[in-house]
């Protein structure tokens, strides 16, 4: 499994990741007929400057899933569904708590689905 946390800018990954993806998934290492990288389950952890509300929720589900598919879609990689953590810089200490509680049971389900 590959799991990426990041923040999600302007509706994409951040330039520095997205760099890294070219530079490490390359043909003949993670696509193409004579690939050495063996597919993997990817998980995406990402965190918004925004407040959770169900139509931006909706509209970041889709446009994470689109984002996945670019990249690992395109390797036949299984992606499942990401986690999502709405302004933590501005969230208070119990909320805070609350958010990393979600977290933990995210990445169980996500260890528990593998076995």
């Amino acid at each position: 499994m590959v799991l990426l946390q990041f923040p999600l800018w302007w509706g994409s990954y951040p330039a520095i990741l997205r760099g890294w993806f070219e530079r490490v998934f390359t043909y003949a290492f993670s696509y193409g007929r004579e690939k050495s990288l063996p597919s993997k389950v990817v998980a995406l952890s990402v965190t918004t400057g925004g407040v959770p509300d169900e139509d931006e929720v909706s509209d970041l589900q889709g446009r994470i899933a689109n984002i996945a598919d670019d990249v690992f879609g395109y390797m036949r990689w299984e992606i499942i569904e990401p986690f999502l953590a709405f302004g933590p810089a501005s969230l208070g200490d119990e909320e805070r708590k609350q958010a990393l509680v979600g977290y933990d049971a995210y990445l169980r389900r996500c260890v528990v689905n593998l076995s």
